[in-house]
């Protein structure tokens, strides 16, 4: 058997099936993995920013509800209620002593990501948002799996 890796970087949203693997690392950045395993179709978007500053439909990523709506395009979702959702990211990679986390983009990327969800009733299955590390975010399309690994800051 063999597996095909795929990287998705910022802005970038990608479909895997099979036996591929979709793989992104996050900082403040928000990945958002929808799971059909029904259809064995599986999508992840790596989102830079909260929202998008134009409305209407353009593919892509960098913006939290681009990259939903490009998923759902882009996976054929007719009905919500089949797929699950992933969030992981937004951390808060450059204040750590920040007392107001709500002004921070990891923290809206998060909000933002589990609100558009919801107004499309996607059911989200696992979150591990905001802290002070990196993630490194996985789905193996084989078994319909999915991983989220903490990545420990490295001290100055």
């Amino acid at each position: 058997m063999n597996i095909s890796s795929i990287n998705v970087h910022i802005g970038e949203v990608k479909i895997g099936r099979d036996t591929q693997q979709l793989h992104t690392i996050l900082g403040s950045c928000i990945g958002i993995a929808l799971l059909w395993p029904g259809r064995n179709t599986f999508g992840l978007a790596h989102c830079l920013l909260p929202h998008a500053p134009q409305q209407g439909y353009v593919e892509g990523a960098r913006y939290v509800d681009q990259a939903i709506e490009s998923l759902i395009q882009l996976m054929s979702v007719t009905n919500s209620r089949d797929i699950r959702a992933v969030v992981a990211g937004g951390a808060n990679m450059t204040r750590p002593d920040s007392d107001m986390p709500e002004s921070l983009v990891g923290y809206q990327n998060a909000q933002s990501a589990l609100s558009n969800l919801d107004n499309r009733d996607i059911i989200v299955v696992h979150e591990d948002t905001g802290g002070y590390t990196g993630r490194k975010m996985s789905i193996c399309c084989e078994t319909g799996t999915f991983e989220v690994k903490n990545i420990p800051r490295i001290s100055a």
